[in-house]
């Protein structure tokens, strides 16, 4: 389905003054001048982490303009910061989510392995990416655990935003045992402590017994219940951020279905029986408009 030009031009015309807001954050570090025919020049300088400040805006902007390219078409500024990063670690961070985000593990391993971060933003990014496969394999060790530790307590503003999907990953894995609890995490984190709570003891050896089938034409979620198993669920979905975006309490016999008419973006589902010897469910997944 194509949309019609209006509607283009005004989202195109949305995004391009997004950009110019972090095109400009690139260009005001030390004083650094931007200047096109789109942009205005701008002088200044941060007044938080300058260095990471810069380096998180070179994220935005490379992953925003690889999934709308159409946005560097009347900008020399844009296509030339596009091309000069091509084979840089950003790009190659980009490719790893982008190969996570299909189910390619094996091909998101051998990526990992060859990328040297350029800076500690970037390494945030490939340890949270590991951290990641080796939840998805099933393999998931000490340092995984230590390395989301540190990112969730972390800083979006000095750490990457890759510090969001850190925590809600963290707060996926250890939701019985740990909640974070974060202020507004513009340039320090101003609350952070953990409570552990009494957990009943459950059957470790059991697997997962369910699975999760998008139906993408009209946004549903179908949810199998594996090996026959019925009983009263409760079923979080938590957007990257770790804010929970949809919540319900339902019975899952064999399948069920459910609308949580979620946006485009990324997502971790996370189902909970009431049967304490079934382990809980835990996946992400990924909306595609």
């Amino acid at each position: 389905m194509n949309l019609p030009k209006t509607i283009l031009l005004v989202f195109v015309y949305c995004c391009t003054f997004w950009l110019k807001a972090e095109v400009l954050n690139i260009g005001i570090l030390s004083g650094k001048k931007v200047t096109s025919f789109i942009f205005s020049p701008q002088v200044g300088t941060y007044t938080i982490f300058p260095d990471e400040q810069y380096i998180n805006a070179q994220h935005r902007i490379y992953r925003m303009l690889n999934q709308q390219p159409g946005l560097k078409d009347n900008s020399m500024v844009l296509t030339d910061f596009y091309h000069s990063k091509l084979n840089s670690s950003i790009a190659q961070l980009a490719t790893v989510e982008h190969t996570l985000a299909l189910g390619e593990l094996d091909a998101a391993a051998t990526l990992l392995a060859a990328l040297s971060p350029a800076n500690a933003i970037d390494a945030n990014y490939k340890n949270y990416y590991i951290a990641y496969l080796h939840y998805k394999t099933r393999s998931c060790t000490s340092t995984d655990s230590l390395a989301l530790w540190q990112m969730a307590t972390g800083c979006a503003a000095r750490d990457g935003d890759i510090i969001h999907q850190a925590r809600s990953l963290f707060n996926l894995l250890y939701q019985k045992d740990y909640t974070i609890y974060f202020d507004d995490c513009s340039d320090t984190v101003k609350t952070a402590k953990t409570n552990r709570f009494t957990t009943i003891n459950t059957q470790q050896n059991r697997q997962e017994q369910f699975a999760v089938f998008p139906n993408p034409s009209n946004g549903e979620l179908w949810i199998k219940a594996e090996n026959g198993l019925i009983g009263q669920s409760t079923i979080l979905i938590f957007d990257i951020a770790g804010k929970i975006v949809y919540e319900k309490s339902m019975l899952i016999n064999n399948t069920v279905q459910i609308a949580p008419e979620l946006k485009q973006g990324t997502y971790f589902i996370q189902i909970i029986p009431n049967n304490y010897s079934i382990k809980p469910f835990k996946e992400k997944i990924t909306i595609i408009e």
